[in-house]
């Protein structure tokens, strides 16, 4: 009966308070445990940032002071080097006026004096200081090994070694330790040495006379074989006996042309670099310093072996993981400082390099450290969390009965009496609370369901038309967050819409656009509700390349259904595009417009200096061949080249004014190469740049134009030049000519910055310029790239590992056929004993007389008319072989004057000559092609004078002689 009502009785109810209570405190404590590890993630990361920063900052600061110390001592040496080479090059003593050999005997012999004074031999068979002067307060002292033979050569430099160090002893030792001068190849020691760094100890007395110099680093590491680029070098820590440390050097050789005469050493104690490299207030943290080889300089572990090593200790020795890493780590990065996190050893590190020493300052700090210190900073909210779950849960499970397990506990009661005492549910009419809500609830229930189809349709059109147009449309956040982005984005920037979400807008945009675009964007979230005007800015494609977008945006952060800015962007890299061609069109436009002012100006110069330059070459050349003495014929060749040279520039520009293929000739390309290192001379060696020539002796010629290719190579050297303008000293430029096959290849090489690889490919493109505005026109390199094309070769450039740029032109060497033409062509023909008969016509006088003069000894009879009727009257009384007219002249010019001669005598047509200065009239163009006579172009010359008319005459006899056999 028992049992029968304990069956029927209910089942004893849940208990809602106690489940709630139990899911909160599981809840609360999974967010507290949750917490603590994220604040401990968070600290370790700030902890571990800052200690990378710290370490970096040390580093950086450390590297940067030592790097200033060491500078320093290779600016002292640097000094010292250039006096010395200097006294070292001058031998005799100032102003001495006997001859060079009674100078060096006379600089011998005081040598001698000088060093027999100074320096005596001990018993132990070493050379050291007289006793009067071995004061290394006052003299600086000097070391000679017993073995080292003393000749004058080894007196001389040993005095010069004393002089330098008694000159500059003082300042380096301000510094450093010791200052002192060693024989590239002797074992020999002069210098002066700090009394107080070093304890008063007198070196020179104190080393044996048998001390194996040679054997130290710091002896050899300066010299050739292992110091090739003799620059300053650091050895590494040796142990000095006498002064019983360990000390580090600084070795500077000096060399007068290929011969190492020096070297100059400083030398700074090791425990004062220990002392100012490991002093930290970094906690925990450990300092080390180490050169490439490996070998340690500096660690606090292991000071005591590298002491005890007396020439170095390596890192390989000690068998240290943290070490070799770091080792690793510093030989893999480049020369810039690295820093990070190395798991295999656990430690944080930050390794800079000294540029001028090549050692590495490596500094680390273990991870323990930063994980202990983050754990102990995340305790407090641990406890605190701890304390928390307990009070809340106290706290909830008297709210939760009183407020809400009771009444709910009296509703349930009045909803189940009502529903037994009708039969039925609970009724949603009545007056009662429960009715009220269950009727509100289903009133609310009906309008949330159609409220929630309208949405549904509203929604689906909305996004049918956001996801089918052309724009990509994002709805961003406040902090410039991607929420939404339309699938158009796969289209124009080729992202799916889903990869852009929780991505920030402006760390997407161009660099140069974010500040815009970040301007334009505050402007959308101060304005809430407004359209902002549209804003462009570059957007990176999926493809790398980067895309202008247009856009416009709203703040809709207030509309609950947005939350948020909404951005309409449009793809316009096309019409940006469109743009800048358009522009650089119309920049190359305006370009070609002042080249083509340029090139007038140019002709109309050159066409002025067309009638000086004749009467200079041929009064030059005239001179030449009457003079009696050598040096008057010597004086007026050098005139008469220059003129000639200037003459064939001016038929350049006019050649160019034309836009006519200029003349090309047999060129030997070692004396194009010659003339313009001669001309830039000066401002070569202003610049300190040193010219090195490699020019092969058998280098055959070419056929081109010589005036071309040296505007050519004139472009190359000055473009050289104000590339190493900005690099610091030595500046070379290395030119050099060879035979490749069938080509003759010329080098231009220098020292400079180099080329980057980003503008490589554009250097040659008109208009292109690196320079500063003003500085160049961009033009030269294309011209000069358009001059070797047609002349049928390449231009290139490179730029070595080892820096600077090198241009290559390669140019084809001229074949045997062609060197024989123009030999023959170069081999005038006999002209007829008697000698032609010429008439002159032309109105300056100077040019009628000095052409008078150039053909005087070909011919027979000269005449010359001023204008064309006086040569009318002369033609009417005279036969004449050949006919120079000038083309512009008063009165009647030189066409009008061809048109009566073709009247009057038909046959003496075919023997004008013509004379122009006009060469950029079409006039005289049309009229030139139209006779088929030849012409001569001022400034002419009288080799080409006298070929012409040769030719004329030549031909003037045939037609006599084909006349004559026909009658």
């Amino acid at each position: 009966m028992i049992w029968a009502m304990n069956a029927a009785a209910p089942a004893k109810p849940r208990s809602l308070t106690r489940e709630t209570l139990l899911r909160v405190a599981v809840g609360v404590t999974f967010i507290v445990a949750l917490s603590s590890a994220i604040t401990y993630w968070l600290i370790y990361n700030q902890l571990e940032q800052r200690a990378l920063e710290r370490l970096q900052e040390y580093s950086h600061q450390r590297t940067q002071l030592h790097e200033a110390r060491f500078a320093l001592g290779k600016a002292f040496h640097e000094v010292i080097k250039a006096d010395l080479i200097r006294r070292y090059e001058q031998g005799a003593p100032p102003g001495a006026r006997q001859s060079a050999s009674q100078g060096a005997q006379r600089g011998t012999l005081e040598a001698r004096r000088r060093f027999d004074a100074l320096m005596m031999r001990y018993p132990d068979g070493a050379w050291r200081n007289r006793p009067e002067f071995s004061d290394i307060t006052r003299y600086s002292t000097g070391w000679i090994h017993k073995d080292t033979t003393i000749d004058d050569e080894l007196r001389r430099r040993w005095m010069l070694f004393y002089d330098i160090s008694e000159h500059y002893s003082r300042l380096v030792t301000s510094r450093f330790v010791n200052f002192y001068l060693m024989h590239p190849t002797q074992m020999l020691n002069m210098g002066y040495d700090d009394p107080e760094r070093s304890g008063h100890l007198e070196w020179v007395k104190l080393t044996p006379a048998d001390y194996a110099m040679n054997e130290r680093e710091h002896f050899t590491a300066a010299n050739a074989a292992l110091n090739p680029t003799r620059q300053t070098v650091w050895a590494g820590p040796y142990y000095e006996p006498v002064y019983k440390q360990i000390l580090v050097s600084a070795l500077t050789p000096v060399y007068v042309g290929n011969e190492q005469i020096a070297t100059i050493g400083s030398d700074d104690l090791l425990g004062d670099l220990e002392a100012r490299i490991l002093h930290s207030d970094i906690a925990g943290a450990s300092h080390t310093v180490f050169r490439r080889d490996g070998r340690l300089v500096v660690d606090p572990q292991y000071m005591p072996r590298v002491v005890a090593s007396h020439n170095g200790f390596s890192i390989a020795e000690s068998g240290d993981i943290r070490l070799e890493t770091l080792w690793k780590l510093a030989l893999q990065g480049d020369d810039t400082q690295i820093f990070g996190y190395a798991e295999n050893i656990d430690q944080f590190y930050s390794i800079g390099r000294l540029s001028s020493t090549g050692w590495y300052l490596a500094s680390t700090l273990p991870g323990q450290v930063i994980r202990s210190q983050a754990f102990r900073a995340v305790q407090w909210v641990l406890w605190v969390g701890i304390a928390s779950v307990a009070l809340l849960i106290a706290s909830l499970a008297l709210i939760l009965r009183r407020q809400i397990a009771q009444p709910l506990r009296r509703l349930q009661e009045g909803i189940r009496s009502a529903a037994a005492g009708e039969g039925r549910a609970v009724p949603t009419g009545g007056n009662d609370e429960l009715g009220h809500m269950a009727a509100a609830f289903n009133s609310m229930l009906g309008k949330v369901s159609e409220r929630d189809a309208a949405l549904r349709d509203e929604k689906e059109r909305f996004r049918a038309l956001i996801e089918h147009a052309a724009d990509v449309i994002v709805v961003v956040a406040a902090d410039g967050t991607v929420r939404y982005a339309s699938p158009a984005a796969q289209t124009v920037l080729g992202v799916a819409a889903d990869a852009l979400l929780g991505r920030s807008l402006l760390v997407e945009a161009h660099p140069e656009d974010r500040e815009q675009l970040a301007a334009a964007f505050q402007a959308v979230v101060g304005h809430p509700g407004e359209v902002v005007e549209r804003t462009e800015f570059r957007w990176r494609h999926a493809d790398g390349t980067w895309r202008w977008l247009e856009a416009n945006g709203t703040n809709q952060i207030g509309n609950s259904a947005v939350n948020g800015i909404v951005i309409n962007a449009r793809d316009i890299s096309g019409a940006k595009d469109a743009e800048a061609e358009i522009a650089r069109q119309r920049e190359n436009l305006h370009q070609r417009e002042k080249l083509a002012a340029m090139g007038s100006l140019l002709a109309g110069v050159a066409h002025e200096l067309n009638n000086p330059l004749s009467i200079v070459v041929g009064r030059a050349t005239m001179l030449q061949e009457e003079a009696v003495d050598e040096g008057t014929r010597t004086i007026a060749d050098k005139i008469r080249t220059a003129a000639e040279r200037c003459a064939r520039i001016v038929r350049t520009f006019l050649a160019m004014a034309r836009q006519r293929k200029p003349e090309q000739s047999a060129v030997a390309i070692n004396t194009v190469l010659n003339d313009c290192v001669e001309m830039l001379g000066y401002n070569l060696r202003t610049a300190g740049i040193t010219v090195e020539k490699q020019l092969a002796a058998d280098s055959p010629s070419i056929s081109g134009n010589a005036d071309q290719l040296h505007q050519v190579f004139l472009n190359l050297i000055v473009n050289a030049q104000q590339a190493m303008e900005t690099q610091p000293l030595p500046r070379r430029l290395r030119i050099t000519s060879d035979r490749q096959a069938d080509r003759v290849r010329i080098l231009i090489a220098d020292n400079g910055p180099g080329i980057s690889p980003a503008i490589r490919t554009r250097i040659f493109d008109p208009f292109f310029t690196t320079k500063p505005p003003g500085g160049g026109t961009g033009v030269g390199l294309a011209v000069s790239l358009g001059i070797v094309e047609s002349h049928s070769g390449s231009l290139t450039v490179d730029c070595p590992p080892e820096g600077g740029a090198v241009f290559q032109v390669l140019l084809p060497i001229q074949n045997q056929e062609e060197q024989l033409e123009h030999r023959q062509a170069d081999v005038p023909e006999t002209v007829h004993s008697k000698g032609p008969s010429l008439l002159i016509v032309d109105d300056e006088p100077e040019v009628g007389a000095l052409l008078a003069d150039i053909l005087r000894r070909e011919a027979s009879r000269i005449d010359i008319a001023a204008t064309g009727q006086e040569a009318l009257q002369m033609l009417g009384k005279r036969e004449y072989d050949a006919i120079l007219s000038d083309l512009r002249m008063p009165e009647m010019d030189g066409p009008e004057l061809y048109r009566q001669i073709e009247q009057r005598w038909p046959h003496r047509a075919r023997q004008v000559i013509f004379i122009t200065g006009d060469a950029l009239s079409p006039t005289v163009q049309t009229f030139l092609a139209g006779t088929g006579q030849p012409y001569l172009e001022k400034p002419f010359v009288p080799a080409e004078v006298r070929a012409i008319v040769q030719e004329i005459v030549s031909a003037a006899t045939v037609r006599r002689q084909t006349v004559a056999a026909r009658s």
